[in-house]
């Protein structure tokens, strides 16, 4: 498979949660039938707290609203205090190739069926 071509995928999503991090995280955990998120900080600023595990060639991650910083924190819809994004792992080719496939509605439509979770994608 040397000469195949290949794409990636990626998804980015608000979610509006009443709870913290971890509840959050074991929620989502739990619904999609994942690994256990890790919580872990920021090295850099802004410090905060995150969430992040891999699945099936996927890096999931969970950030609280403080991780959003310049023009991206005004588009951010009211009331909605989290964001998870995936991306297909090993994917640098894709990425600097443009061949992303984007997730974004389909991943928020998924935490809210399955999860019960308030969700809007961001859709690029």
């Amino acid at each position: 498979m040397e000469n195949a071509l290949s794409w990636g995928a990626n998804a980015e999503v608000y979610i509006k949660y009443d709870g913290g991090l971890k509840e959050l995280a074991a929620a989502i955990s739990k619904g999609l039938t994942l690994p256990e998120f890790t919580i872990d900080n920021a090295m850099e600023p802004p410090y905060y707290d995150f969430a992040f595990c891999e699945a099936l060639g996927f890096e999931i991650d969970i950030l609280p609203l403080e991780a959003i910083t310049g023009d991206e924190l005004n588009q951010v819809p009211e009331g909605f205090n989290f964001l998870i994004t995936i991306s297909t792992e090993n994917c640098h080719e894709e990425i600097m190739e443009n061949r992303m496939h984007d997730l974004s509605n389909w991943l928020s439509k998924f935490l809210s069926t399955i999860c019960d979770l308030e969700t809007k994608p961001i859709s690029k």
